[in-house]
């Protein structure tokens, strides 16, 4: 599975690469750490998986969202943030994103949710 990081914390990008470096079938094809960046890249890489945070350095995982689901077939949108609010999980959920967790309480569970993804396209589905 191709993945694409959208975060603005190198720590958090770093912890990111080195959990999945330990997952089979996860390759880590590129990141971003604002909006404009992540766009071109996203559209260019065309990853099977997106991480997204919502605050960026500039921009935001919002504009993120919204440019590509409107894509023929956009990634998976797995959002990873430190504002777990629930207007926010909300809209995301709402408008294309996959997954939601919150990066201080959720962290794990979103490391479980990858691995099960991970395994479907194992798997072949």
């Amino acid at each position: 599975m191709r993945i694409f990081l959208v975060e603005d914390s190198a720590v958090l990008r770093d912890r990111l690469m080195l959990q999945l470096a330990h997952k089979r079938n996860a390759e880590v094809i590129g990141s971003a750490d604002d909006a404009t960046g992540a766009i071109e890249q996203i559209q260019r890489l065309n990853p099977d998986l997106v991480i997204l945070d919502i605050r960026l350095r500039q921009g935001n995982g919002y504009q993120v969202l919204k440019s590509i689901k409107t894509r023929g077939k956009p990634p998976t949108i797995l959002v990873l943030t430190n504002f777990p609010y629930p207007q926010y999980r909300e809209v995301f959920l709402a408008n294309g994103a996959e997954y939601f967790f919150d990066k201080s309480t959720e962290f794990d569970s979103a490391m479980d949710c990858l691995t099960r993804l991970l395994e479907q396209k194992q798997d072949g589905h």
